[in-house]
Parts: structure tokens; C-alpha cells; sequence
């Protein structure tokens, strides 16, 4: 019973963390920036979208893993298609809080949410070749 409940808190936590995680860069990307400010290293917000986007993508798949026993294929195509309609929609939003959309911002999203996929998949674990001859839902 005590184990029981620890997971689900686990569960509970790693969500309120994903979408708090996910909130906040909505907040950060629709906050407007200071006149005349640049960063000090050109192009370093392109790099700041693959890492919020990366990690938006890491957040949302341990809490998938843990709650759902894994990813499916299946599950992380709707997922990156869900990300990548938001990063638009997000870049395009930024219009009417005086910043710049970009296109180069979004691509800069969208390779960060393939990056993150690819390393979901790459430490998934794998079936075993006794594992094989059952059929699985084959996490990602």
C-alpha cells in the first residue's frame, strides 16, 4: 500500500512538473523583451529554444515512462507533432507582445524535439530475444 502510494506521487509530481515546466516557457517566450537588448552571444536564443524544447520533450517522456510503462512510436510521433504545432503557435503568438516570431526560432524547437526523442529512444530499454517471441507495446 505504501508502495503504492509513493509511485503515484512519483507519477503526480513528474507531471505537475512537466506542465509547470511547460507553463513557464509559455510565460518566458510571452514576456516582452527591453528595447535595444541583445544577447552578448550572437544567435545564444537559438540555442535557449533547443534546450527549453529538449527538455520540455525529457520532462513530458519520464512522465509518459513512468506513468504509462513506456512510449510507443506511435506515441512519440502524436507527442513531437503536438510539440512542434505548439513551438508554431507559440512563435507565431509572440507577435502581440511586441517580440519577433521566427521561423529559425521554430526550427530551432523542432530539433530540439527530435534530439530529445531520439535520446528517449536511445536509452529505452530493449527487448531481449526471449522477449521476442511475446508481443509488446515496444517502448521508445
Amino acid at each position: 500500500m505504501a508502495s503504492e502510494f509513493t509511485a503515484r506521487s512519483i507519477v503526480k509530481r513528474r507531471r505537475v512538473l512537466w506542465i509547470g515546466y511547460w507553463l513557464a516557457i509559455f510565460v518566458a517566450t510571452h514576456t516582452p523583451v527591453q528595447p535595444g537588448v541583445a544577447p552578448p552571444i550572437p544567435h545564444a536564443d537559438k540555442v535557449v529554444h533547443f534546450v527549453m524544447y529538449a527538455l520540455l520533450v525529457l520532462l513530458g517522456a519520464r512522465w509518459q515512462r513512468i506513468s504509462k510503462g513506456g512510449i510507443s512510436l506511435r506515441t512519440a510521433v502524436i507527442w513531437s507533432g503536438i510539440y512542434l504545432v505548439y513551438a508554431g503557435a507559440d512563435e507565431w503568438l509572440q507577435q502581440f507582445v511586441s517580440r519577433t516570431p521566427s521561423i529559425i526560432d521554430w526550427l530551432a524547437d523542432a530539433t530540439g524535439v527530435c534530439v530529445a526523442f531520439a535520446i528517449v529512444h536511445y536509452w529505452s530499454p530493449r527487448p531481449t530475444i526471449s522477449d521476442a517471441s511475446q508481443p509488446t507495446n515496444q517502448p521508445l
